[in-house]
């Protein structure tokens, strides 16, 4: 009977050491980590799309848990906490996916989206304007940067962006509803109307 509780307590400790080298293995190999964030991180997307807000949310975070550094996780936590309207949980999620990714023009567009619903015109126009410059062909930046001139009573200029918009994607059906404010607010009232009819037919969907 003496000899049972050694083998018992030898017993625990090889039952335990399993799950320790399954943590070390983890710690010790980033490029695994990393490559189980972007999973995380693609079934947040998904499950975003499907309206799944919360099970994204818990996506973006385990991807953020496994890589502190992945930018793209925390622009997509951004989004969702945008759309549930924690503004400013989503601008901290922004500027830290800008911190890590100075070049990632869609963090800029849509930490201007924030600051545009916060009445920061100023701000927004500085971040779209930033998103344009790191990527020229970016459509919904365009369009957001001619709301901004649209709220600031600068019609031409919120024209030109739309027309922009609307050249680099003739599907972005809210850049001609825009438009069709633009001119209606010119009093371009035809032009207006032919802009409202394309986007009805497109859904007035965003880009």
């Amino acid at each position: 009977m003496k000899d049972l509780a050694p083998r018992i307590v030898l017993a625990c400790i090889l039952i335990l050491m399993p799950t320790v080298v399954v943590f070390a293995q983890q710690a010790a190999n980033p490029s695994a980590n990393a490559q189980n964030a972007a999973t995380y991180n693609d079934r947040g997307l998904a499950r975003e799309k499907k309206g799944d807000l919360n099970g994204a949310m818990a996506d973006f975070n385990q991807a953020i848990k496994l890589d502190p550094k992945y930018a793209y996780a925390y622009n997509n936590r951004g989004n969702i906490k945008s759309r549930k309207g924690d503004l400013n949980g989503a601008m901290a999620d922004y500027n830290q996916s800008i911190r890590l990714d100075p070049k990632y023009a869609f963090a800029y567009n849509n930490r201007g989206n924030i600051e545009f619903r916060k009445g920061d015109l100023n701000g927004a126009m500085a971040d779209y304007n930033q998103a344009i410059r790191l990527n020229p062909q970016y459509a919904e930046a365009y369009n957001n940067r001619g709301n901004v001139k649209f709220r600031k009573g600068d019609l031409n200029g919120a024209m030109g962006d739309y027309n922009q918009a609307i050249q680099l994607n003739p599907q972005y059906g809210l850049a001609y509803r825009n438009r069709g404010n633009a001119k209606k607010k010119k009093g371009d009232i035809d032009g207006a109307i032919a802009d409202y009819n394309r986007a009805i037919k497109l859904g007035v969907t965003t880009y």
